[in-house]
């Protein structure tokens, strides 16, 4: 599979995760309670890392998965096998989960469809 679409650095992954879920940085900083001038040292020459501060006002909007992937570039995912009864966690790429989150909709869609149609047979 190829993995050049994967995005390698904390701060392109932050960038993507701003402007994916909010308009403005100010309306990230607003958000999280953080000001601007923290995150903005995030995109500067000097690189800083992102302080404790930081990652807790993160936690308190959003979900530890998301905070995750700004990190490591990978979503955690929790996987039940066939028997429905084995747990084990795997790390997806972002284009991964999404493409088994929307094969398994699809799957349900088309299994509820089917269902329906035996039913109007009957």
């Amino acid at each position: 599979m190829d993995k050049s679409y994967v995005i390698t650095d904390f701060k392109t992954r932050l960038d993507v995760f701003i402007k994916s879920s909010y308009a403005t940085r100010k309306d990230f900083c607003k958000a999280i309670g953080i000001s601007e001038h923290t995150v903005n040292s995030y995109f500067g020459t000097r690189k800083t890392k992102p302080s404790f501060e930081f990652i807790n006002a993160f936690l308190e909007v959003h979900p530890p998965e998301q905070l995750y992937w700004l990190f490591k570039g990978v979503y955690p995912t929790n996987t039940i096998d066939e028997n429905g009864d084995q747990v084990k966690l795997e790390m997806l790429d972002p284009y991964v989960a999404l493409n088994a989150a929307m094969k398994a909709v699809i799957k349900r869609e088309v299994d509820a469809s089917v269902s329906v149609s035996k039913k109007q047979e009957l």
